[in-house]
């Protein structure tokens, strides 16, 4: 079967239309020394210019015009290379490959590269250099948000505007709440105190978003200051639509954030998990459902409530019944600077300084 798949995959690159050119797109991804997990997508796209931009400020006309006819490629067969191992992963058919490795030996902290080629092509060749961050052993938690909505205003209740926000606005239009970089980098710093030196908590974003807006959020990242509060642009996992011109609503993916979530704990299965959300749609549902299958390994949940709902209303019955049952503190608050203080209070996040 893996030689057939092999077979069907070189066909389909050989069979590139032509005037494209195959390449590599990697995202970045997180590691330990249980763990490996990245995500990369193969793309065929016109090979007419220079290559794509990534610019998140405006788009030139050739450059829009690769973004609207790329695509992805099926059944294409990636090698990703670390230390001295290497996998052949094949392609979904969206183009993405989700690259699992477990070190032969603990990488040190930081960013760690991971090779990608495109292997056993007769059409061109295709290299990439993924990215990994490794937390140090200093790290006590891992900490995994939810985006829309409890980072950035997207109002994903609103249908036809969350949608211009995601498409049509560029970085300098999407908002950030106001506090978020000095709460993520208190939940990267973990409850250092007495002048102890920061946790350097691993801070993993996951979100339904598109990754289509993925260069657009790095720079909304970088504008509003959170990617030096986390010392570096964030790991960050999206979602494929699969939008065309007969499906032009993105498809049903209800286990996604859900399953990200899993990865990253299966990456990280010693650290404790802090779990970033809000109150618009199903992250409470989500959260409460990790919580329940995997015992002990969720330390708290952090909601923030942008539903408008007075306290006692602001968590469903249900869902707040299920984590007093599992004993998981569940924080909720309207603005990020309660949200840290709240996150101090349980040592998951340094204290404000006392007044003098």
């Amino acid at each position: 079967m893996s030689r057939l798949r092999a077979r069907i995959a070189r066909a389909r690159i050989a069979n590139a239309r032509i005037g494209e050119r195959v390449s590599i797109r990697p995202y970045r991804g997180t590691a330990s020394a249980q763990g490996l997990f990245l995500m990369a997508r193969v793309l065929a796209e016109p090979s007419w210019g220079p290559l794509s931009s990534r610019d998140p400020h405006g788009l030139d006309p050739a450059d829009l015009g690769r973004h609207l006819v790329r695509r992805g490629v099926p059944g294409a067969v990636v090698r990703a290379s670390f230390q001295d191992q290497t996998q052949d992963v094949v392609t979904d058919a969206d183009g993405y490959v989700r690259v699992r490795l477990c070190p032969d030996r603990p990488p040190p902290s930081g960013w760690n590269a991971v090779e990608l080629l495109l292997a056993r092509s007769t059409f061109g060749s295709a290299r990439a250099r993924g990215q990994v961050w490794v937390p140090p052993a200093s790290a006590r938690h891992l900490v995994i948000s939810d985006i829309d909505d409890t980072v950035l205003f997207t109002g994903v209740a609103n249908r036809a505007a969350m949608l211009w926000r995601l498409f049509v606005a560029g970085a300098d239009h999407r908002r950030a709440f106001t506090g978020v970089a000095r709460l993520y980098q208190a939940l990267r710093d973990g409850g250092a105190g007495g002048g102890a030196a920061p946790a350097e908590n691993p801070v993993v974003f996951v979100s339904r978003g598109p990754w289509g807006v993925y260069d657009v959020l790095e720079e909304v990242f970088r504008r509003n200051g959170i990617s030096a509060a986390l010392g570096g642009d964030p790991v960050v996992m999206l979602r494929e639509w699969g939008l065309t011109m007969q499906t032009p609503l993105p498809r049903r993916a209800p286990g996604h954030k859900r399953a990200l979530i899993e990865a990253m704990m299966a990456v990280h299965p010693t650290l404790p998990v802090v779990l970033v959300g809000d109150n618009g749609q199903r992250d409470p549902e989500t959260y409460a459902a990790v919580a329940r299958d995997h015992p002990r390994r969720v330390a708290a949940i952090l909601i923030r409530d942008v539903a408008g709902r007075p306290p006692s209303r602001r968590a469903p019955a249900r869902w707040q019944a299920w984590m007093d049952h599992l004993g998981v503190p569940v924080l909720v608050a309207a603005d990020s600077d309660s949200l840290r203080r709240r996150a101090a209070m349980l040592g998951l996040a340094p204290a404000d300084p006392s007044p003098a």
